[in-house]
């Protein structure tokens, strides 16, 4: 079994403002990379047997042209959905840091385990992921899945998975997400796609991103 996880591609408010509940559509840019994702899929993937999505507009519309080749079917799933991040939907992280400094150097820090103000607590993310991920990855599926959704329920799913997108980032590419303070080695860009393959346990089989996307990488393995 193969796990294709995907982020979903840029908004405008990708790489500026956290948007967890606020059903924004995606960019022209974000379109045209969800496009270019679908199309590494067909390729590397081959016949995908289930698509299954965030029901977020955001989510919905990168997950579209996955599911063009053979008119095939996407299945809503609330799991996927973004963290609800409270009082902090909308705000850049500048303005995170001046109303919760705490709060945005355990961030800065790589923190899973956030209780967002007045939104939705850590291990609630957590129980929600883990369920979906269990549910889908009984020990005898054998089919292949694909999984659109976003930043931080990704990362739970790496973790569940037992592995980290560093597998696949060379040193100078971790330096380089590091220095931005945008993400960690364990983020997804928008529209990245992080392939893993499940023998005696799960590992990072392929990776890609668009072109242009913080170091500017498009790779597999």
């Amino acid at each position: 079994m193969t796990v294709y996880l995907v982020r979903h591609a840029r908004t405008r408010w990708s790489g500026a403002r956290y948007c967890g509940r606020t059903d924004l559509p995606l960019s022209d840019e974000g379109l045209a990379d969800a496009c270019a994702a679908a199309a590494w899929l067909s390729t590397w993937g081959g016949r995908l047997a289930r698509i299954v999505s965030s029901p977020r507009a955001r989510a919905m519309e990168s997950a579209r042209p996955i599911a063009v080749p053979g008119a095939r079917s996407v299945e809503i799933d609330a799991r996927l959905r973004e963290v609800d991040f409270g009082d902090v939907e909308g705000l850049t992280f500048a303005e995170l840091e001046r109303g919760w400094p705490d709060l945005a150097r355990r961030l800065g820090a790589g923190d899973l385990d956030i209780d967002w103000p007045n939104g939705e607590r850590a291990r609630d993310v957590s129980a929600r992921v883990a369920d979906f991920w269990r549910e889908r990855t009984v020990s005898d599926a054998e089919e292949d899945l694909v999984v659109v959704t976003h930043g931080g329920p990704a990362r739970y799913l790496l973790e569940l998975a037992g592995t980290a997108i560093a597998e696949v980032l060379a040193p100078a590419e971790i330096v380089a997400l590091e220095r931005t303070g945008a993400a960690s080695p364990a983020a997804l860009v928008p529209a990245e796609i992080v392939a893993l393959g499940r023998t005696a346990a799960w590992r990072v089989v392929a990776r890609w991103r668009p072109r242009g996307s913080q170091d500017g990488a498009e790779v597999s393995r």
